[in-house]
């Protein structure tokens, strides 16, 4: 069994030099689209529309208090956060294939107070799983978070400054053995 994409398109899956197989860390494989420099923008027009976008939205977002985000990449390719975490940046990867994901690869939820760097936040919108991302930092006072915001770009941000419509971090996750411990600096 392989998983779907958001639009996959019938076209490349029948073309093999439109497509390529992602697998993820136990081997599970995701039929995703091969990219070329063509797919990243429509035409000049588009030319730099996600950075764009990523600046308003971070501006946005800095008004209403929420200070510390950084920009991190503002790609044009297509890929979204569960691809940006499961298939290195290469593929849009339904949302509601993150369960799957992380029991096939031997994901374990974990608490808060767990957490290192490296590991996973999952998100809830309205009881659904919404958005994911991989904490980069991890310290007493704050848990920092790079994700792909939607079709916007990678940012950096305190694990609860996300848009309201990527939801709330709801649940933690590691690969680590149980048994490990780790100092936070």
């Amino acid at each position: 069994m392989s998983l779907e994409l958001i639009h996959y398109d019938a076209e490349i899956s029948n073309d093999p030099e439109r497509r390529l197989v992602a697998y993820t860390r136990s081997g599970w494989p995701i039929t995703v689209p091969r990219f070329s420099h063509s797919d990243r923008i429509p035409s000049k027009e588009h030319d730099g529309l996600v950075e764009i976008r990523t600046a308003e939205l971070v501006d946005m977002m800095k008004e209403n208090k929420k200070r510390n985000l950084k920009v991190l990449s503002t790609s044009e390719d297509e890929y979204n956060c569960v691809g940006m975490i499961f298939c290195s940046r290469s593929a849009k990867v339904d949302i509601k294939h993150v369960d799957e994901i992380l029991r096939h690869d031997g994901y374990d939820k974990i608490q808060k107070d767990e957490v290192v760097a490296g590991d996973l936040v999952l998100y809830t919108f309205e009881n659904k799983f919404s958005h994911i991302g991989m904490v980069s930092c991890v310290s007493s006072f704050d848990l920092r978070v790079v994700s792909k915001w939607g079709k916007d770009g990678e940012v950096e941000h305190e694990f609860r400054e996300v848009p309201f419509y990527l939801g709330v971090p709801a649940y933690f996750y590691t690969t680590r053995a149980k048994n490990v411990t780790v100092q936070v600096r």
